[in-house]
């Protein structure tokens, strides 16, 4: 059984790594070890080769942003903070290797999440889940924290394959046709009775040492294909 993917996952944001300490540290909790082989810090400045260059070394990427900086800018509003950013990484890495967190909030609710995806729905079209954090939630870790947590594990477990369905159905009464249908119990007796009179039925071929024989046409050579002239 193969082991499963490790990412290096990089936290991309504008603000500095004090800011997300506590996120790099959980996830190089234990509970990562399966899917984090490395955590980089990458700091989003104007300079955007260097930006290009940092993404490339990374398999999974968090767009992390504080309320500290005073707004939830991220995209689509004015002076957002991550336009081309997160649509970068979204194109580069996929939108299923991609999140975004926000942090430092005095509400995390669900409410609050449908209104600044509803405001900005870059974030939607191009990370595939956005995690909201408050300042008590990190504090003293609670059971929505936890959730959370889980919640981003599951985005970096490797995903299921299902199983491929097979055609045709087996039948109880006989073996299967090559349309998934078994034979008629009808049809498998008159075989039999034919088979044991040594009458053939129309479709059926007499092979013998020398060749092919059908019923109602001459002896052919094995091998050779024949066309009957009506």
């Amino acid at each position: 059984m193969a082991p499963p993917r490790q990412f290096t996952v990089g936290i991309f944001s504008r603000d500095g790594e004090d800011s997300y300490k506590w996120l790099i540290n959980m996830l190089k909790d234990t509970d990562f070890r399966d899917v984090v082989k490395d955590v980089l810090p990458i700091y989003i400045s104007n300079n955007f080769p260097e930006f290009l260059a940092s993404v490339s070394q990374c398999q999974f990427a968090i767009l992390y942003h504080s309320k500290n900086r005073g707004r939830l800018n991220v995209t689509d509003v004015t002076d957002s903070l991550y336009d081309e950013e997160l649509k970068y990484l979204s194109a580069e890495l996929g939108k299923e290797h991609t999140i975004v967190v926000i942090d430092d909030l005095e509400d995390s609710s669900d409410e609050i999440k449908e209104s600044l995806l509803a405001d900005q729905p870059c974030i939607k079209q191009n990370a595939q889940e956005i995690l909201l954090i408050s300042q008590q939630e990190k504090k003293s870790p609670n059971e929505e924290m936890m959730k959370k947590k889980h919640q981003m594990m599951d985005i970096m477990a490797p995903k299921k394959k299902g199983k491929k369905k097979t055609s045709g159905k087996k039948s109880g009464s006989g073996q299967e046709g090559s349309d998934g249908q078994g034979k008629n119990p009808r049809d498998e007796e008159e075989e039999k009775d034919t088979k044991e009179s040594g009458v053939l039925m129309p479709n059926q071929t007499l092979q013998g040492q020398h060749g092919v024989r059908n019923q109602t046409g001459p002896r052919k050579s094995q091998g050779l294909k024949c066309c009957c002239i009506i």
